[in-house]
């Protein structure tokens, strides 16, 4: 299932694999000026192949290797003869994706490896020019583009809103929070937030700001109990009231528990302060 939306230049397509649950989950590709910035998970493919026939994209940038970011690359690579590029650390994921747990085979379908060229620095359209920004923390090798003209910001899974109590196992707090202060501090008069998810954060300084102090006091407050003796799951119970029922649903893909075994990993500064929305 695919919903389509448009904000300013930018065509966002929202697409749902139809699992026959009743619980739907969403992710987004943008096209915009020739540009498609993600592919979607492999059930959709050919669903999106069929829209782009009207707008035969001329390049195709993944921000990371995820499977529900991927799945789209043969198909449309071969349907368009458009080149794909990556961050070089994702290539290789990319070209012989991993194998999926049971949760990610039954949400988006297994991609098949696709022929994968490192991205560059900059990227220019007929109208725009992007800025490619290494941004950790989702996982290893993960990317932004930044439109600094327009400040559109298209995020990938970097920031998927303030309030996540899950994590997997390639995300890194740490670098997660160097990498929304990063984008924060961006030299570009707005920035609004396209993100993998169906939202546009339009104030996205506002948006980062908050996500990154939740973490710091998160970070603070798992630290201190820690120090006071309280186990993980302990920890666990007080700062998110427990187990989250996403656990269950991926098979342990993202647990609460890890979230709080990485937020102990991180140290916080003494001195850093909290970032004040713009």
């Amino acid at each position: 299932m695919l919903d389509v939306r448009q904000f300013e230049e930018i065509t966002q397509i929202m697409i749902c694999p139809d699992t026959g649950k009743r619980l739907k989950y969403w992710a987004s590709t943008y096209l915009i000026d020739g540009l498609l910035i993600d592919t979607g998970p492999a059930y959709t493919a050919l669903e999106l192949a069929h829209y782009l026939r009207d707008y035969p994209p001329s390049i195709v940038v993944n921000t990371h290797h995820h499977e529900d970011h991927i799945g789209g690359n043969r198909l449309l690579s071969e349907t368009f003869d458009v080149g794909l590029f990556a961050h070089p650390v994702s290539i290789p994921l990319i070209e012989n994706p991993p194998k999926l747990s049971f949760y990610g085979k039954k949400m988006w379908g297994e991609p098949e490896g696709s022929r994968v060229r490192p991205v560059s620095s900059e990227i220019r359209t007929s109208n725009f020019t992007f800025r490619v920004m290494e941004t950790n923390g989702h996982c290893p090798g993960h990317i932004c583009l930044v439109e600094p003209s327009r400040g559109w910001v298209f995020t990938g899974d970097l920031y998927m809103g303030s309030r996540f109590n899950t994590i997997g196992r390639e995300s890194n707090v740490s670098e997660m929070i160097c990498s929304m202060k990063k984008l924060i501090q961006y030299s570009s008069e707005r920035l609004v937030l396209l993100t993998s998810m169906r939202t546009v954060e339009r104030d996205g300084r506002k948006a980062l700001a908050a996500c990154v102090n939740r973490l710091e006091l998160l970070i603070s407050e798992a630290l201190k109990l820690q120090e006071d003796g309280r186990s993980v799951d302990k920890i666990m119970d007080l700062l998110f009231g427990g187990e989250s029922i996403f656990c269950r649903m991926t098979g342990g893909l993202y647990s609460t528990r890890r979230f709080v075994e990485k937020l102990l990993e991180c140290r916080v500064p003494e001195e850093q302060k909290l970032l004040k929305p713009t």
